[in-house]
């Protein structure tokens, strides 16, 4: 085998465990499910370990703000509306396990998680000044 063939057989298998390991990686869903006359929620979203900001994002009711995880590792949000605001652990890698897609709603009463989008569990409350 030449030295080209070589490096052309390392570049492609490099490029598949990429797309391999970033594939593995799960999307997390966040809706904006409070009142539709409610204002708008701003929400902004980090990974802890690298400390990757993913932006502030403005929601209003029905709007799905979606992320792919930037690694399996905590990822955590803060949100705020009006004079409410709220911090949760978006991706918790011990919590999630394999799932592929995490699910976020938010309510006026809290912050629900489901994995199937059928069957969901409040894991936090707003909060106040």
């Amino acid at each position: 085998m030449t030295t080209w063939s070589r490096s052309l057989c390392l570049v492609l298998a490099w490029t598949f465990v990429g797309t391999l390991a970033s594939a593995a990686l799960p999307t997390i869903y966040v809706t904006d499910a409070l009142p539709a006359n409610s204002e708008a929620v701003n929400v902004e979203c980090s990974s802890q370990r690298t400390r990757t900001n993913l932006g502030l994002h403005t929601l209003k009711a029905g709007d799905v703000y979606r992320f792919t995880a930037v690694e399996n590792d905590l990822h955590f949000c803060r949100a705020e509306w009006g004079r409410y605001f709220a911090s949760w652990h978006a991706l918790e890698p011990s919590r999630d396990g394999n799932h592929k897609d995490v699910y976020w709603k938010i309510k006026n009463d809290g912050f629900y998680l489901s994995w199937d989008k059928s069957h969901w569990s409040r894991k936090g409350e707003w909060e106040t000044e």
